[in-house]
């Protein structure tokens, strides 16, 4: 058995166990996935406090739900769907959304700024860098921001998005490269002082 296998059979098992009552089992299914729940929750929102309230609300969701889980797909997978509808429908209702300072460094970076030294200011140019590319990512329309997420960050194949999504792979592949493509848009200018 891999060590995929062996983690569904296990969460197939907390499962169960779960939904006989012992919430004891939720508890450790939550910390097992919710470390990629969150990634995802920040490649969205790019707010350490809005990912964290996104969590909790997608397992309470997940846990609410429970009950029509269908065991022929991993909990992972099932998991991620869940947050990716939630986070796209937390986006509808929101506001553009921008990195803070804080989220990035907070005050450190601009107390670097009085160090004259190359490898401070290379420092606070790389911040600079990562701030630009949130930005960048954050303002991509949701369709294309969750793909380049999903790959980029989360890692995922396009296969797997394509499962997660519920869509064609043709279709993430095309959001993939236009994701990419006003990425590159841009950050143009960014990536040319790099």
């Amino acid at each position: 058995m891999s060590g995929g296998e062996q983690r569904n059979t296990e969460d197939l098992d907390l499962i169960r166990k779960t939904l006989s009552g012992h919430t004891e089992s939720y508890r450790i299914l939550v910390e097992r996935h919710s470390g990629m729940i969150y990634s995802i929750a920040y490649g969205m929102t790019h707010h350490r406090e809005e990912a964290q309230d996104a969590v909790q609300e997608i397992f309470y969701r997940a846990f609410r739900g429970l009950s029509g889980f269908r065991p022929e797909y991993p909990f992972g997978a099932w998991i991620k769907r869940i947050a990716i509808n939630y986070l796209l429908d937390l986006r509808k209702k929101k506001r553009p959304v921008t990195v803070s300072l804080e989220d990035c460094g907070g005050d450190s970076a601009i107390h670097e700024i009085s160090e004259d030294t190359p490898s401070a200011r290379e420092r606070l140019n790389e911040r600079q860098r990562e701030v630009s590319i949130r930005n960048a990512v954050a303002a991509l329309p949701a369709k294309y921001r969750i793909v380049v997420v999903l790959k980029h960050f989360e890692e995922m194949s396009c296969e797997e998005i394509a499962e997660s999504l519920g869509c064609p792979l043709g279709t993430v592949m095309t959001r993939l490269h236009r994701g990419r493509q006003k990425l590159a848009e841009a950050l143009g200018p960014i990536l040319e002082e790099s």
